[in-house]
This record gives structure tokens, C-alpha cells and sequence, in this order.
């Protein structure tokens, strides 16, 4: 694995001045570094914690409520630590505000997903290198 690591670094180096930024190898070494390239699965764990932290400040505050947004942050951490759940539902997040999501409250919850969704794939995958011969 720390072979293979050292391989796609040498490549990304080949490519970086050969290729433009848009090629599609560039952004798969890109995207491969949420991981080292496999060889850490503490990484994709820590960029999941802050891309929770971050989209759920986002999904609270594009909740279309009367009050302070700022203050359902510090009220609602039960919702925070169901966003670690990607089949949660929306809906269930805010019991107490149901008629207040709005289509910003959907984008920023499928976001979330996506991404979280690739951390973890990236962490499942990092854990590979302990099971590989």
C-alpha cells in the first residue's frame, strides 16, 4: 500500500505540469488525498466531523424561522449528531419547526450526504491496507 501511495504522488507530480487542471486524473489523485492515497483512515474521519460541523451550521440557518437561526445552533445538537446518520430524515431533525425547510434546507442536507458519503468510503477503503497482502 505505502508502494502504491508513493506512486500516485509521483504521478501527480508527473501530470501537474504536462496536463491542465481540469484533466481527469488530476482530480482523482485530488480527491484521493482525503485518504493519503490509503494509508490513513484518521484523515477522512476528521474532514467528515468538519464537513458535519460545517453543513449543519448551514442547514440551520437557511431554516426559514422567526427567531435567531443563530441560537436553534446551540439549541438543536441532537440534530447535529443525526446528520452522522446518511439515511436520516430532514424532517425528523426539526421536530419543532416542520413547515420551516425550505429548498436551501433540502440543497445543503444533500450535500452533506454526498460528501459524507465519500468520507466514508474513503475511510472504508483506508482500512483496506490491514486486510490487503
Amino acid at each position: 500500500m505505502e508502494f502504491q501511495a508513493r506512486e500516485f504522488k509521483a504521478y501527480k507530480r508527473e501530470i501537474k505540469d504536462r496536463r491542465s487542471w481540469w484533466h481527469g486524473d488530476r482530480w482523482i489523485l485530488l480527491l484521493s488525498q482525503t485518504n493519503d492515497y490509503g494509508l490513513n483512515w484518521q484523515k477522512p474521519i476528521l474532514l467528515s466531523a468538519i464537513w458535519t460541523i460545517f453543513l449543519y451550521v448551514a442547514i440551520v440557518l437557511s431554516l426559514d424561522t422567526s427567531g435567531s437561526n443563530w441560537s436553534l445552533i446551540t439549541q438543536n445538537w441532537q440534530a447535529f449528531w443525526q446528520l452522522f446518520n446518511p439515511a436520516h430524515r430532514l424532517e425528523s431533525l426539526f421536530p419543532d419547526y416542520p413547515n420551516c425547510l425550505t429548498g436551501w434546507t433540502y440543497f445543503w442536507d444533500f450535500l452533506h450526504r454526498l460528501g459524507y458519503a465519500f468520507l466514508i468510503y474513503q475511510t472504508i477503503s483506508a482500512f483496506r491496507k490491514f486486510f490487503k497482502n
